[in-house]
């Protein structure tokens, strides 16, 4: 019979830490009364030693700072934005608008609100001459910074360099004194499970300390090109933006920067910028204020099965080029749309976040071999790397008019090769092909009408492919979408 007083026992001893052996050696022994295995539970399942979390805190709260910013600045009040103007849009509401309907990822401090006096953040001391890391998002718009210390002073900072896209600032204390610091550590090592903690303000609270785990790594979140960051369920909240994650050893392995919300409150579900990548913006933000990235000009997108197929790759990976620049670095070192990039100055590419990060990091005028997968055969492009400068353009297409039905595609096509109907039980209905969409290219070659269509569609017939690629273009740009061919 069910023992309810038992199992009570044991999962309390289990919440508590009580040790796998110990329920594993209660539970086999049936020849014994419950009391005797309850009362061995208690014995053998004390927890074991860990370090004291306090004596950390206390080492490295005192480089943990409060960061006030006055002026026309983001309080630290999340506000739901239910539309934004075209360019304005919030990324990770429209990130969340596209999985999960109306709930949305938010930054803990992020809401323009001119009104508000000041926002609240967090930062860190790196150096012992005062400069402070924090969120760009902290600081942005501010009039005047104040930093709070552990000792409850106030002192003066200035913003020696912002950098919106990976959300990052770095920050000087106006005052000839030497600081407390903390120590960056290698976010690379940082496993899933890895015990981590924060410091920081939410809500204001200044030396809050929270701590979890990390439990996932390279989460990508919609809020920029460099998204990278280590999720956590370590409690986040509004005002511990531009905090430490720290890892069990007391050095910092992320900037705490935004939280997956939907009431505004924390969840569980927290995101850090890694220490690997802030370091080396925060080296250029303190240099000169600017961080310098590489560019080759091109567009990219994933490579999924259908296009791998397609393309005659043995397995998905790289970074398929959808778009290449006039006159930028990749079309001068003759790259192409429909280029597969499997690999950048020696190191492979699985997807597209490890293309982004390699080329930021690569210095404007170096030259690097970028290899590609075209026509089915490898190849070697030497590309003289440009500075980047001004974000991707966005092209608009114009679209509305009669269209001619492409059978083996299963949709319809006006004069201008835009796409004006979709079948909805053909194959093209399940990608991500819309109305709309203009068709550059069919099978890497270009059409123009289409009987151009139609005749690249019988080449694929005839070599039995699997899938026709297309290149197709619409208000967001370019790219390449994989069809399964239809032969009925």
């Amino acid at each position: 019979m069910f023992n309810r007083s038992l199992f009570k026992s044991l999962a309390v001893g289990l919440l508590a830490g009580t040790s796998v052996v110990a329920v594993s050696h209660g539970l086999a022994d049936t020849s014994r009364t419950n009391k005797d295995m309850v009362q061995d539970v208690r014995y053998i399942a004390q927890p074991a030693a860990v370090s004291n979390l306090a004596d950390m805190v206390e080492e490295v709260s005192p480089a943990v700072v409060q960061v006030i910013s006055k002026g026309k600045v983001r309080s630290n009040v999340v506000q739901e934005f239910d539309e934004l103007p075209d360019g304005m849009r919030d990324p990770f509401e429209e990130f969340f608008r596209q999985f999960r309907g109306g709930e949305r990822f938010r930054q803990p401090d992020r809401r323009f609100q001119p009104q508000q006096p000041a926002a609240i953040g967090s930062g860190f001391i790196v150096e012992g001459d005062g400069i402070v890391i924090t969120n760009n998002h902290v600081v942005d718009n501010a009039e005047t910074v104040t930093v709070r210390l552990n000792d409850g002073r106030e002192l003066t900072a200035k913003v020696l360099g912002t950098d919106p896209k990976t959300d990052l600032a770095v920050l000087k204390i106006e005052a000839d004194e030497k600081f407390d610091t903390v120590k960056w550590g290698d976010s690379d090592k940082a496993r899933v499970g890895d015990s981590v903690f924060a410091v920081g303000s939410p809500f204001g609270l200044y030396g809050s300390v929270t701590s979890g785990i990390v439990s996932a790594r390279g989460r990508e979140i919609g809020s920029g090109p460099y998204d990278d960051f280590i999720q956590t369920d370590t409690p986040i909240n509004k005002g511990n933006s531009g905090g430490p994650l720290f890892n069990e050893d007391g050095e910092v392995i992320g900037v705490n920067t935004a939280i997956y919300s939907p009431g505004g409150g924390n969840v569980g579900i927290g995101f850090s910028i890694p220490s690997d990548m802030a370091q080396s913006i925060v080296d250029d933000l303190i240099d000169d204020g600017v961080v310098e990235r590489g560019w080759m000009g091109i567009s990219i997108q994933p490579v999924t099965d259908d296009i791998a197929e397609s393309l005659g790759l043995e397995k998905a990976h790289g970074a398929l080029v959808a778009e290449v620049v006039d006159d930028g670095p990749a079309e001068e070192a003759g790259l192409k749309p429909g280029d597969v990039i499997i690999a950048f100055d020696g190191n492979e590419i699985e997807d597209l976040k490890d293309l982004t990060k390699l080329v930021a990091k690569a210095k404007a005028d170096s030259t690097v071999d970028v290899d590609i997968w075209r026509n089915s055969d490898k190849e070697t492009k030497k590309v003289n790397i440009g500075a980047f400068e001004d974000d991707t353009k966005v092209t608009r297409a114009s679209f509305r008019g009669d269209g001619d039905e492409v059978p083996h595609l299963g949709l319809a096509l006006n004069q201008k090769l835009e796409v004006v109907e979709i079948d909805p039980n053909s194959p093209t209905a399940q990608t991500n092909i819309r109305v709309g969409d203009k068709i550059e290219s069919v099978n890497n070659e270009p059409v123009e009408s289409l009987s151009d269509v139609q005749d690249e569609l019988a080449k694929a017939a005839a070599e039995n492919k699997e899938a026709v690629l297309l290149r197709v273009k619409n208000r967001q740009g370019k790219r390449f979408v994989a069809v399964p061919f239809d032969r009925a």
